[in-house]
């Protein structure tokens, strides 16, 4: 496993585990926590994205060739 997807497994772990933990009784914590989530996926949809699209590039030059 490369190093990227080593990180990118365990930023995801972390995010799932967040999502499992349960919810706190004070509404405005429950608030806090969600606009918390919503940034760290964010954050995480991002870095997926940008690895995706270095990886495509990568690939098109292995086959036409870096030109």
């Amino acid at each position: 496993m490369s190093y990227r997807s080593h990180e990118i497994s365990h930023e995801l772990i972390s995010l799932v585990n967040a999502l499992q933990s349960p919810p706190s009784s004070d509404p405005a914590k429950q608030t806090q926590r969600g606009i918390q989530l919503e940034r760290e996926l964010g954050k995480f949809a991002d870095k997926v994205i940008k690895i995706a699209e270095e990886a495509a590039v990568e690939k098109v030059k292995e086959i036409y060739g870096s030109r």
